[in-house]
C-alpha cells in the first residue's frame, strides 16, 4: 500500500513537457512569446493532460496497481487469522478468561471488605491475578478487534483498561495499609469488569442478530 500511493503520487505529480518548460525562466519568456501571438493562450486543458499521460501516466498507473494489490492481500490475512482463529481449538478463550478475572476480583473484594482481611495474602493474590491473567488477555487483546472490529474492541478495552488501573491501585494501598481506599479501588474494579462482560454479551448478542 505504502509504495503504491508513494509511486502514484510520484506520477501524478510528474510535468507535461509544456508545463516543464513553464515552471523555467526561459520557458516562461519562450511560452509567453507564444501565447501572444496566439491570442493570449499558453497550454490548454487538452494538452497538458495529454503531455502529462505520456510523462506520468505509466507510474501512476503502476502505483494504483500496488495499492489494489496491497489491499486485497491485506484483506486475505485477516480473513485468514479469522479463520485461524476460529478452526484452532486450542485457541485463547477472550471472554472465558475475562469471566475468570471478574469472579476472582468479586472474591478478593469480598474478602477485603471482610472484619480483619489478610492484607500480605491478598496482595500477592492480587499480583497473581494480574500477571497470569490480566496480562494475557492485554497480549491478545487482537481477538477482540478481528471478532468485533474496532468499535467493539474500543467498547470492551476501555473498561478493561479501567479495571487493570483500579487493580494496580488497589495494590499500592495495600502495600501501605490504607484499607479504605484499596477497598474503593477494588469495588471500582469489579464494576469496570463488570462493564467489559456487559460489553461483550452485547457484542454477542448483535452478532448473532
Amino acid at each position: 500500500l505504502a509504495i503504491g500511493v508513494a509511486l502514484a503520487a510520484a506520477g501524478g505529480a510528474r510535468f507535461g513537457q509544456s508545463d516543464f518548460e513553464y515552471t523555467s525562466l526561459a520557458g516562461q519568456a519562450i511560452l509567453q512569446n507564444a501565447a501572444e501571438e496566439a491570442g493570449g493562450t499558453i497550454v490548454s486543458p487538452e494538452q497538458r493532460l495529454v503531455e502529462w499521460a505520456s510523462e506520468g501516466l505509466g507510474l501512476f498507473v503502476i502505483g494504483i496497481g500496488f495499492i489494489g494489490f496491497g489491499a486485497v492481500m491485506t484483506r486475505r490475512r485477516h480473513t485468514m487469522e479469522r479463520n485461524g482463529m476460529a478452526e484452532d481449538e486450542s485457541a485463547f478463550h477472550f471472554e472465558d478468561e475475562v469471566r475468570r478475572v471478574a469472579d476472582e476480583v468479586r472474591r478478593l473484594r469480598e474478602l477485603l471488605d471482610g472484619a480483619s482481611p489478610d492484607v500480605a495474602k491478598m496482595r500477592d493474590e492480587l499480583e497473581l491475578l494480574q500477571v497470569a491473567n490480566m496480562d494475557q488477555l492485554f497480549a491478545n487483546r487482537n481477538l477482540l478487534e478481528l471478532q468485533y472490529g474496532l468499535s467493539g474492541f474500543a467498547s470492551v478495552i476501555g473498561p478493561l483498561s479501567g479495571a487493570e488501573r483500579f487493580m494496580n491501585r488497589t495494590w499500592t494501598t495495600l502495600v501501605d495499609h490504607h484499607l479504605p481506599e484499596a477497598r474503593s479501588s477494588l469495588a471500582q474494579a469489579d464494576d469496570e469488569m463488570g462493564r467489559v462482560i456487559e460489553a461483550l454479551e452485547r457484542l454477542k448478542s448483535t452478532g448473532d442478530g
